[in-house]
């Protein structure tokens, strides 16, 4: 099955599906939470965690790979709208530069959202 092409860029594309996946999940999360059964409740509540797991971690990860893919388009490395030109080494390259800044955007994150302990309050 082919999926239908919404942009030319890959990294866009994958973000077009993502938002259409999330506005797919939005249905059965009003259907679910407007019932009042348990068992459609916790339904409700899985489809909230994907829609979380997809708006915050993948999303994202996409936004990162625009201009990536942007700037090996002008290099002429990625020429047609599926045939990348890029060799091996540096489709690791990327891989792991991406994974990286990434995991480092994470992690500030995680680190800022942090609530100040105990100590750190009796000073101020």
């Amino acid at each position: 099955m082919k999926l239908p092409i919404f942009h030319k860029y890959f990294s866009a594309n994958i973000a077009i599906y993502l938002v259409i996946i999330e506005l797919v999940l939005l249905i059965p999360m009003i259907l679910f939470f407007m019932i009042s059964n348990m068992f459609l409740f916790h339904l409700f509540l899985l489809c909230l965690v994907c829609t979380y797991i997809i708006h915050v971690y993948l999303f994202p990860l996409c936004m990162l790979l625009i201009p990536a893919e942007f700037y090996l388009r002008k290099k002429e490395r990625i020429v047609k709208y599926n045939i990348v030109n890029i060799s091996l080494k540096y489709q690791k390259y990327i891989c792991i530069i991406t994974a990286l800044i990434y995991i480092t955007i994470t992690i500030v994150g995680i680190i800022a959202g942090q609530p100040m302990t105990e100590e750190e309050l009796r000073y101020d």
